[in-house]
Protein backbone atom coordinates (compact mmCIF):
# COMPACT_ATOMS: atom_id res chain seq x y z
CA UNK A 1 0.00 0.00 0.00
CA UNK A 2 1.46 3.37 -1.22
CA UNK A 3 0.39 6.60 0.94
CA UNK A 4 -0.57 9.42 -1.20
CA UNK A 5 0.07 11.75 1.96
CA UNK A 6 3.30 13.27 2.61
CA UNK A 7 4.02 14.44 6.18
CA UNK A 8 7.08 16.78 7.31
CA UNK A 9 8.07 17.94 10.49
CA UNK A 10 10.44 20.53 9.50
CA UNK A 11 9.72 24.37 9.80
CA UNK A 12 10.19 26.55 6.69
CA UNK A 13 12.64 29.28 7.00
CA UNK A 14 11.10 31.72 3.95
CA UNK A 15 7.89 31.42 2.21
CA UNK A 16 7.26 32.82 -1.12
CA UNK A 17 4.01 33.80 -3.15
CA UNK A 18 4.62 31.59 -6.48
CA UNK A 19 4.62 34.82 -8.86
CA UNK A 20 4.10 32.84 -11.93
CA UNK A 21 1.16 33.50 -13.57
CA UNK A 22 -1.18 30.87 -15.51
CA UNK A 23 -3.22 31.66 -18.93
CA UNK A 24 -6.84 32.30 -17.97
CA UNK A 25 -9.40 30.18 -18.25
CA UNK A 26 -11.08 31.31 -21.24
CA UNK A 27 -7.98 31.96 -22.85
CA UNK A 28 -7.41 28.49 -24.67
CA UNK A 29 -4.05 27.59 -24.04
CA UNK A 30 -3.05 26.44 -27.43
CA UNK A 31 -1.04 28.74 -29.16
CA UNK A 32 -0.87 29.41 -33.14
CA UNK A 33 1.26 32.54 -33.36
CA UNK A 34 3.65 34.71 -31.48
CA UNK A 35 3.93 38.09 -32.76
CA UNK A 36 6.10 40.36 -31.54
CA UNK A 37 7.55 44.84 -31.66
CA UNK A 38 9.43 46.88 -30.35
CA UNK A 39 6.29 47.63 -27.37
CA UNK A 40 3.98 44.46 -26.76
CA UNK A 41 4.28 40.50 -27.58
CA UNK A 42 1.20 39.35 -28.66
CA UNK A 43 -0.26 35.42 -28.46
CA UNK A 44 -2.68 34.22 -30.81
CA UNK A 45 -4.49 30.73 -29.80
CA UNK A 46 -6.55 28.42 -31.67
CA UNK A 47 -9.61 30.56 -31.55
CA UNK A 48 -8.20 33.43 -33.32
CA UNK A 49 -8.20 35.52 -29.51
CA UNK A 50 -4.74 37.51 -28.73
CA UNK A 51 -3.41 37.95 -25.19
CA UNK A 52 -0.95 41.14 -25.89
CA UNK A 53 1.56 41.72 -23.35
CA UNK A 54 2.55 45.50 -22.88
CA UNK A 55 6.09 46.60 -21.35
CA UNK A 56 6.66 47.96 -18.41
CA UNK A 57 8.90 50.17 -16.53
CA UNK A 58 11.25 48.87 -13.94
CA UNK A 59 9.81 47.97 -10.61
CA UNK A 60 6.28 46.59 -12.35
CA UNK A 61 5.05 43.72 -14.18
CA UNK A 62 2.50 42.26 -16.64
CA UNK A 63 -0.32 40.79 -14.63
CA UNK A 64 -2.78 39.07 -16.52
CA UNK A 65 -6.26 39.87 -15.66
CA UNK A 66 -9.13 37.92 -16.97
CA UNK A 67 -11.94 40.68 -17.85
CA UNK A 68 -13.67 38.66 -20.72
CA UNK A 69 -12.93 41.34 -23.01
CA UNK A 70 -11.19 40.64 -26.49
CA UNK A 71 -8.29 41.16 -26.86
CA UNK A 72 -7.16 40.55 -23.74
CA UNK A 73 -4.15 42.90 -22.80
CA UNK A 74 -2.12 43.41 -19.66
CA UNK A 75 -1.56 46.24 -16.89
CA UNK A 76 0.96 46.51 -14.55
CA UNK A 77 1.02 46.79 -11.26
CA UNK A 78 4.52 47.03 -9.16
CA UNK A 79 6.41 44.19 -7.50
CA UNK A 80 5.62 41.86 -4.89
CA UNK A 81 7.56 42.10 -1.12
CA UNK A 82 10.83 40.22 -1.63
CA UNK A 83 11.00 40.96 -5.11
CA UNK A 84 12.54 43.89 -7.87
CA UNK A 85 12.65 44.22 -11.55
CA UNK A 86 15.43 46.70 -12.88
CA UNK A 87 14.36 46.95 -16.70
CA UNK A 88 11.22 47.68 -19.48
CA UNK A 89 10.38 44.35 -20.85
CA UNK A 90 7.13 41.82 -20.17
CA UNK A 91 9.24 39.88 -17.59
CA UNK A 92 8.16 39.09 -14.29
CA UNK A 93 9.98 40.50 -11.05
CA UNK A 94 12.55 38.40 -9.88
CA UNK A 95 12.98 37.58 -6.11
CA UNK A 96 15.85 39.08 -4.07
CA UNK A 97 19.20 37.78 -4.32
CA UNK A 98 20.30 35.90 -0.92
CA UNK A 99 21.50 38.65 1.93
CA UNK A 100 19.51 41.36 0.19
CA UNK A 101 16.08 42.65 1.11
CA UNK A 102 13.38 44.29 -0.56
CA UNK A 103 10.56 45.88 2.19
CA UNK A 104 8.82 47.57 -0.48
CA UNK A 105 9.85 51.45 -0.78
CA UNK A 106 11.73 50.92 -3.84
CA UNK A 107 10.95 47.89 -6.32
CA UNK A 108 14.21 48.43 -8.76
CA UNK A 109 16.60 47.10 -6.44
CA UNK A 110 17.55 45.05 -3.31
CA UNK A 111 19.17 46.59 -0.34
CA UNK A 112 21.74 44.20 1.57
CA UNK A 113 22.12 44.17 5.61
CA UNK A 114 23.05 44.91 7.89
CA UNK A 115 23.67 48.53 6.62
CA UNK A 116 23.60 49.55 2.93
CA UNK A 117 23.52 53.54 1.02
CA UNK A 118 21.79 54.29 -1.86
CA UNK A 119 20.93 57.59 -3.93
CA UNK A 120 17.17 57.62 -2.01
CA UNK A 121 17.47 55.32 0.50
CA UNK A 122 19.65 54.37 3.35
CA UNK A 123 19.33 51.02 5.13
CA UNK A 124 20.94 50.65 9.08
CA UNK A 125 21.24 47.96 11.19
CA UNK A 126 18.83 47.92 14.20
CA UNK A 127 21.09 48.09 16.85
CA UNK A 128 18.82 48.01 20.39
CA UNK A 129 18.77 45.58 23.65
CA UNK A 130 16.96 45.60 27.02
CA UNK A 131 18.36 43.44 29.84
CA UNK A 132 16.54 41.22 32.14
CA UNK A 133 17.55 39.95 35.31
CA UNK A 134 15.73 37.86 38.41
CA UNK A 135 18.19 37.09 41.45
CA UNK A 136 17.37 33.95 42.86
CA UNK A 137 15.43 32.62 40.00
CA UNK A 138 17.08 30.78 36.91
CA UNK A 139 15.86 31.07 32.99
CA UNK A 140 12.87 28.95 31.98
CA UNK A 141 13.12 26.39 29.38
CA UNK A 142 10.24 28.02 27.78
CA UNK A 143 10.45 31.88 27.12
CA UNK A 144 8.29 34.33 24.87
CA UNK A 145 9.83 37.77 24.20
CA UNK A 146 7.26 40.04 22.22
CA UNK A 147 8.37 43.07 20.81
CA UNK A 148 6.35 46.37 18.80
CA UNK A 149 7.97 48.36 16.72
CA UNK A 150 6.94 52.40 16.13
CA UNK A 151 8.51 54.06 12.84
CA UNK A 152 9.86 57.76 13.68
CA UNK A 153 9.74 59.72 10.41
CA UNK A 154 12.00 62.95 10.52
CA UNK A 155 11.45 65.58 7.77
CA UNK A 156 14.00 68.17 7.66
CA UNK A 157 12.01 71.32 5.34
CA UNK A 158 15.16 73.09 3.46
CA UNK A 159 15.78 76.88 2.98
CA UNK A 160 14.20 76.94 -0.49
CA UNK A 161 14.39 75.41 -3.56
CA UNK A 162 15.34 71.63 -2.66
CA UNK A 163 13.49 68.65 -1.60
CA UNK A 164 12.57 67.67 2.16
CA UNK A 165 15.46 65.03 3.28
CA UNK A 166 13.65 62.24 5.15
CA UNK A 167 15.07 59.98 7.94
CA UNK A 168 13.63 57.09 10.09
CA UNK A 169 13.84 54.90 12.76
CA UNK A 170 12.13 51.91 14.92
CA UNK A 171 11.79 52.00 18.19
CA UNK A 172 10.93 49.27 19.72
CA UNK A 173 8.72 48.56 23.01
CA UNK A 174 8.74 45.00 24.53
CA UNK A 175 5.86 43.01 25.54
CA UNK A 176 7.15 40.72 27.81
CA UNK A 177 6.45 39.87 31.50
CA UNK A 178 9.15 39.28 33.29
CA UNK A 179 8.22 36.90 35.89
CA UNK A 180 7.58 34.32 33.11
CA UNK A 181 11.05 34.36 31.82
CA UNK A 182 12.15 32.56 35.14
CA UNK A 183 11.49 29.69 37.47
CA UNK A 184 12.51 28.53 40.69
CA UNK A 185 15.50 26.38 41.27
CA UNK A 186 12.91 23.59 42.25
CA UNK A 187 11.01 24.06 39.38
CA UNK A 188 14.15 24.17 37.31
CA UNK A 189 15.56 21.23 38.96
CA UNK A 190 12.05 19.26 38.45
CA UNK A 191 11.13 19.78 34.73
CA UNK A 192 11.76 17.37 32.16
CA UNK A 193 12.71 19.54 29.26
CA UNK A 194 16.17 18.85 27.82
CA UNK A 195 15.99 22.25 25.80
CA UNK A 196 15.12 25.97 25.90
CA UNK A 197 12.48 26.99 23.26
CA UNK A 198 12.77 30.71 22.97
CA UNK A 199 9.90 32.40 21.00
CA UNK A 200 10.45 36.27 19.55
CA UNK A 201 7.11 37.83 17.91
CA UNK A 202 7.86 39.99 16.07
CA UNK A 203 4.73 43.81 14.68
CA UNK A 204 4.69 47.02 13.72
CA UNK A 205 2.49 49.29 15.41
CA UNK A 206 -0.99 50.38 13.07
CA UNK A 207 0.79 54.24 13.69
CA UNK A 208 3.74 56.22 13.33
CA UNK A 209 5.37 59.27 14.46
CA UNK A 210 6.43 62.61 12.66
CA UNK A 211 8.42 64.91 13.32
CA UNK A 212 8.99 68.23 11.12
CA UNK A 213 12.56 70.49 11.39
CA UNK A 214 12.71 74.00 9.45
CA UNK A 215 14.88 76.38 9.18
CA UNK A 216 14.53 78.94 12.26
CA UNK A 217 14.77 81.80 9.63
CA UNK A 218 12.32 82.37 6.82
CA UNK A 219 13.89 83.10 3.00
CA UNK A 220 12.15 86.53 2.99
CA UNK A 221 13.22 87.59 6.47
CA UNK A 222 17.08 86.66 5.58
CA UNK A 223 16.69 88.86 2.35
CA UNK A 224 14.59 91.67 4.36
CA UNK A 225 17.68 91.90 7.15
CA UNK A 226 20.08 91.77 4.90
CA UNK A 227 18.95 94.53 2.85
CA UNK A 228 18.06 96.47 6.25
CA UNK A 229 21.92 95.79 7.37
CA UNK A 230 23.20 97.07 3.86
CA UNK A 231 21.17 100.38 4.12
CA UNK A 232 22.72 101.00 7.91
CA UNK A 233 25.91 100.35 6.40
CA UNK A 234 25.83 103.06 3.69
CA UNK A 235 24.32 105.24 5.95
CA UNK A 236 27.24 105.04 8.40
CA UNK A 237 29.42 105.18 5.64
CA UNK A 238 27.76 108.42 4.41
CA UNK A 239 27.52 110.10 8.20
CA UNK A 240 31.37 109.12 8.30
CA UNK A 241 32.43 110.74 4.59
CA UNK A 242 30.47 113.92 5.61
CA UNK A 243 32.44 114.24 8.96
CA UNK A 244 35.38 113.84 6.81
Amino acid sequence: MVSSTYNSNSTPLSVFRNYHQLVPNSFSSVFLNIISSPTSLTLMNDMDNLLIFNLTPPGFFPPITDTGSVPLITSEEACLLGMYKDQYGINDCILCPTGTKNLGNSSIKCLSGPSCEEELYNLKKFNAFQSFSKNGNILAQTLYVGLSLTKVINETVPMKGEESNYSGIYIFTSKIKSDNLYVSKDQYIQSTSMETVLKIDIDETPFYIKTVQQPIARYAQIIFRTILFTIVCLEIFGVVFLLC
